[in-house]
């Protein structure tokens, strides 16, 4: 059929129609890239934003069984106190509830062998603070303060360590996520805009050939 013995009527509808799938072909693409971006959004909270949250949380509560220790060997007492002890068992049930949580949290392999490198250095300090309670028992002032200042240090050095590159990973992560969104997003809506500006045109352009045509015919 040729296009030159179509009707006014048919050659705008068809006009139209041309138009219209243009259109809905670029708002489709525009939601599928947005589909993929909420994805990498979704990811990157439900499992990077977690894993620094909770690894800071893990940091804290060591923080505050290190200032129990310091207070136990800084007393003057025989024994250490109910209250430094037992705020060194709840922090420490703290973070075994939280190391669960990670258990749930979809791990790369290197996220993996980062938190078992966590898991290696705080079973070395669970058994660091663990002497350092029972060698203060028995030796008390002198002992206790010597077996943190020296013997601890290290095993504590070294799990502060492990947890920060936990976080640090998980927080690159998670602002690469984000950089990642941002140019998709910022490269997205540029699409959209030339595309409905080529659509523009086009309808432009089709006005001005119908327009032409129509005149054409009268002539």
């Amino acid at each position: 059929m040729n296009v030159t013995n179509m009707s006014i009527a048919t050659r705008l509808n068809l006009a139209f129609g041309c138009l219209l799938l243009c259109l809905f072909t670029i708002n489709g693409v525009g939601l599928l890239q947005l589909s993929d971006l909420k994805t990498v959004n979704q990811n990157s909270l439900a499992t990077n934003l977690p894993s620094v949250m909770k690894s800071q949380e893990i940091l804290e509560n060591s923080w505050e069984i290190e200032r129990a220790l310091r207070d136990i060997a800084l007393a003057n007492e025989a024994q250490p106190s109910a209250k430094e002890i037992q705020q060194i068992n709840a922090k420490q049930q703290e973070i075994s509830v939280i190391l669960d949580k990670f258990a749930t949290l979809e791990q790369t392999d290197e996220s993996k062998r980062l938190l078992q490198n966590m898991l290696d250095a705080r079973l070395k300090y669970v058994v660091g603070v663990e002497q350092i309670l029972q060698r203060y028992s028995e030796n008390r002032r002198q002992m206790g303060i010597g077996l943190i200042l020296l013997n601890f240090r290290e095993v504590q050095q070294d799990y502060a360590q492990s947890i920060k590159a936990y976080i640090r990973y998980h927080s690159s992560k998670f602002i690469a996520a984000n950089a990642h969104i941002n140019e998709a997003y910022s490269n997205t809506s540029n699409w959209l805009l030339a595309s409905l500006g080529g659509a523009t045109v086009l309808s432009l352009v089709l006005s001005w050939a119908i327009s032409s045509n129509i005149h054409n015919h009268v002539a």
